[in-house]
């Protein structure tokens, strides 16, 4: 007991050594939340933030865009959602000759429609998306899925959105933060002379 004291007091040491020395860190991985109001005032035009939370009987999304707010209740269950993630990620992976699992348009194009269809008339003129997943929807880049069109051809999510996946909601504070341009503080000018042959 005495040496796990000991150590709290020293990690607790730590912590505030690094909160002061790097409050851009504490930023990134804190856990304090933000507002309806800061989040949206952080998104611009074309990006829209997509919350899931994977319950054992259904799936809720949000959609969160500069001036509207969607909630979606979807019918996929956490066991479905489990057991499609699961079956996607087995067609990543080789066969033990080398070659790779065919990865045809139903097999995506179902939790596509379980999962993201219902959110695209909230996401018009969307280009970007942070994705704040939850569950097994975690091990799976959205940009896998897609739609299957009448002609057979599938269109992937990742040639319509470019998505950025975030641990949560409040990082989009730590996103924005490191995203800025931050000027030098003094004027550099380098010059290179470089010898490109070997040195005896």
């Amino acid at each position: 007991r005495k040496e796990n004291a000991e150590l709290e007091v020293r990690l607790g040491q730590f912590e505030q050594t690094i909160n002061k020395q790097f409050p851009q860190y504490q930023t990134l991985v804190g856990q304090q939340p933000m507002t309806v109001d800061e989040v949206q005032s952080a998104l611009a035009a074309d990006e829209a933030a997509v919350v899931y939370t994977v319950a054992e009987k259904k799936t809720y999304a949000w959609v969160i865009r500069k001036k509207r707010i969607d909630f979606f209740s979807l019918a996929i269950d956490q066991a479905g959602i489990e057991t499609q993630v699961a079956f996607l990620r087995s067609k990543l992976r080789p066969n033990p000759d080398g070659t790779l699992p065919v990865f045809t348009p139903a097999t995506s194009s179902r939790l596509y429609k379980a999962i993201f269809a219902p959110l695209e008339s909230s996401l018009t003129d969307a280009k970007q998306v942070l994705l704040i997943a939850d569950g097994a929807l975690q091990g799976l880049p959205l940009g896998l899925l897609g739609q299957q069109q009448e002609d057979g051809k599938l269109q992937w999510l990742g040639e319509r959105y470019a998505f950025s996946v975030l641990p949560s909601i409040s990082a989009l504070r730590a996103l924005r933060i490191f995203s800025r341009r931050q000027p030098g503080e003094k004027p550099f000018v380098g010059f290179g002379d470089p010898v490109l042959k070997d040195i005896d």
